[in-house]
């Protein structure tokens, strides 16, 4: 609350203010926060109907975060008159003759409901509008005092905080939930991969997987088809991130359930294409090199639009690349 908004109450309506401070801010939980504002400022300011309005700048509108008294689930009862005035002007408007008002042309909810009092403040953050509290009333008798009006704009730059904080504590809350699932998916992307590598005489095997995010689209995997045969896959999905990791995991069960059917390498690496084609709507892709190595030192491989193998020949102390053929 500004200095200038504290000077122009009363001592009962500081103590008021207080109040309602200590209600506004009694939940960092962004539902009950709207409820306990909209609450707090009709009970002060005796209106029938209540709303706390979201301001969307790039639309240049306003929209019902929620309502209270008499206006129940009536998204739109509210004066749109009044609402787009406040919004253009940044100023808390008060008026207890809406239908004659000179300062505005009366819209039709103001005639179909009689309303006769209606006062409305913008909810500001620094110079940044995020929104607006409304409240107004049809009873004859139902008039809001200048003071009303002091205690309304001192109420809604303090709303106007609770209700940030209350959004970025939903939005701290929701980020934190967003990161142990994608801690949870990380834990399970690399369980898929194996934990230990086969063994079979004139081979050794090693691998390293770091994911570029917390989860990623590249894997590995290494498999024994039989005692006398191991698979090993390098793939890479062509997105990053969960979507990618899901995919993986599909590319993953499929290889490895073809394979241990005994299809050749080659019928492996087709079927799964097969397969993956008439799910694959997103546009995502997988590009694979798939080998199966046999005891004695032979092996067979399969390039699917991957990256060429690079072979390295310690005795020569040379490497080349293995033709996209396989």
């Amino acid at each position: 609350m500004s200095q200038t908004d504290a000077t122009k109450l009363s001592p009962q309506h500081l103590v008021t203010l207080y109040e309602i401070m200590g209600v506004m801010n009694s939940s960092l939980e962004f539902n009950e926060a709207l409820q306990n504002i909209i609450g707090a400022v009709m009970t002060a300011t005796k209106a029938q109907r209540g709303y706390l309005l979201e301001y969307h700048e790039e639309a240049n509108e306003v929209s019902v975060l929620v309502s209270g008294g008499e206006s129940g689930s009536d998204n739109e009862g509210y004066s749109t008159t009044i609402t787009s005035e406040v919004v253009r002007s940044r100023q808390t408007l008060l008026t207890n003759n809406a239908q004659f008002d000179e300062r505005y042309q009366p819209g039709q909810s103001i005639i179909l409901r009689g309303l006769r009092a209606i006062l409305c403040a913008p909810l500001m953050v620094k110079d940044r509008l995020i929104g607006l509290i409304y409240v107004d009333t049809s009873m004859r008798k139902g008039n809001f005092t200048p003071e009303d009006r002091d205690l309304m704009a001192a109420v809604a730059g303090q709303a106007a905080i609770a209700l940030e904080n209350a959004r970025l504590y939903s939005l701290a809350v929701e980020q934190g939930r967003l990161m142990r699932e994608l801690q949870m998916a990380r834990e399970i992307q690399q369980n898929l991969l194996p934990h230990s590598m086969p063994t079979l005489e004139g081979f050794q095997v090693a691998a390293h997987w770091q994911a570029a995010r917390e989860v990623a689209g590249d894997f590995y995997d290494v498999f024994a088809l039989d005692s006398e045969r191991f698979a090993v896959v390098i793939a890479d999905v062509s997105d990053k991130g969960a979507p990618a990791a899901m995919f993986m995991a599909v590319a993953r069960t499929m290889i490895r359930t073809l394979a241990y059917t005994g299809l050749s390498p080659d019928q492996t690496i087709a079927q799964t294409n097969d397969l993956i084609l008439e799910d694959a709507e997103s546009g995502m892709f997988v590009t694979v090199y798939y080998s199966v190595f046999a005891r004695g030192g032979s092996s067979v491989h399969v390039n699917a639009g991957h990256n060429p193998l690079v072979i390295y020949r310690a005795n020569e102390r040379h490497a080349f690349l293995m033709p996209r053929g396989g």
